[in-house]
């Protein structure tokens, strides 16, 4: 089983590169299709647009993470407070 370095979910296909969003790791299908593959697309035909494109994507996914974290610690504390 692989999980995504984009979507953090696990996933039991092949496991596709996720260049130019991050320079090693993998990525779904899904992610490939609908992230991946269009900031290909746009850095092809503009390269200082591309290249944009995918900071933006990149910083989206880290805040998306930490977001996430937050509500993860959120949650341990609600339980740790419960009687």
């Amino acid at each position: 089983m692989n999980v995504c370095d984009i979507c953090k979910e696990k996933f039991k296909e092949f496991p596709n590169s996720p260049r130019p969003i991050f320079d090693e790791g993998k990525c779904c299908n899904r992610c490939d299709d609908l992230i991946v593959t269009v900031a290909r697309m746009i850095e092809a035909i503009d390269v200082k647009c591309g290249q944009t494109v995918t900071a933006n994507i990149r910083q989206a996914i880290q805040m998306r993470e930490g977001k996430r974290q937050v509500v993860a610690e959120y949650r341990k504390q609600q339980k740790r407070a419960k009687p």
